[in-house]
């Protein structure tokens, strides 16, 4: 075969992939911006707290596990099993690649194993291995909470999940060697139930996670550009 024309065959090839890029992208995007309004449409302000700028909107739904749990004075996202995503990247100095990131892949996830633990892996830390965090997200500027529909694995899941402990990063994303945060939600879960998982094809990001058929949204949080947190969870 010609050297020009597998050049202008290979050329068409990855302009496909990117419109097929761009179009899964808006197309999360859009789901994700329907999920989280139909989320909050049914929420009711509960609660101002005046002094931290916080205002309490609590969204009815039949559950024994609260998105939003008071312990000595704090406040922790999720019960077990809940599994939080910070959709804004973890590169903000990095002016467009931080746009893009967070408009396509998006930043980090948590698994709840308790209200105040969580399981995390994160390449930006020194301790760049599956591990026990505190549960800091009520901190964030803004995350998202979501619920597997099919409560029955969630004990599972959350046995699953500890045996990683220790595993390193996956800084490659594509070879089998460790996992990226997203990974070890995605994986976690489908180790158990195939038919329960929360990817949909190709590498995890906290788009799949969200869009998902399998979750439903059971937190979320945002601060306004007047510094006002709004939180809305499910009680």
């Amino acid at each position: 075969m010609d050297f020009k024309y597998r050049l202008h065959i290979n050329r068409y090839f990855i302009l496909i992939i990117v419109i097929v890029l761009l179009i899964n992208g808006v197309v999360e995007n859009i789901i994700i911006t329907h999920k989280i309004s139909s989320f909050k449409s049914s929420a009711v302000l509960v609660n101002i707290d005046v002094e931290n700028g916080i205002k309490y909107y609590c969204v009815s739904r039949e559950t024994s596990n609260p998105s939003l749990n008071m312990v000595d004075g704090l406040n922790y996202v999720g019960s077990k099993g809940d599994i939080i995503v910070k959709r804004g990247s973890p590169y903000p100095e990095i002016p467009i690649f931080h746009e893009l990131m967070t408009f396509f892949i998006g930043g980090h996830a948590s698994y709840v194993i308790d209200s105040k633990t969580t399981i995390e892996v994160n390449g930006k830390e020194k301790n760049n291995r599956v591990d026990y965090y505190n549960n800091d997200w009520f901190n964030k500027k803004e995350c998202i909470g979501v619920r597997l529909k099919n409560k029955k694995i969630i004990d599972d899941v959350t046995e699953n999940i500890k045996t990683k402990i220790g595993s390193k990063y996956n800084y490659t994303f594509i070879f089998d060697n460790g996992y990226y945060c997203t990974d070890l939600m995605s994986k976690s879960v489908a180790e158990v139930s195939k038919f329960d998982n929360i990817n949909d094809f190709g590498f995890t990001t906290t788009n799949d996670i969200i869009t998902s058929l399998n979750v439903e949204i059971c937190y979320y949080h945002y601060t306004d550009n007047k510094g006002i947190k709004h939180v809305y969870y499910v009680n």
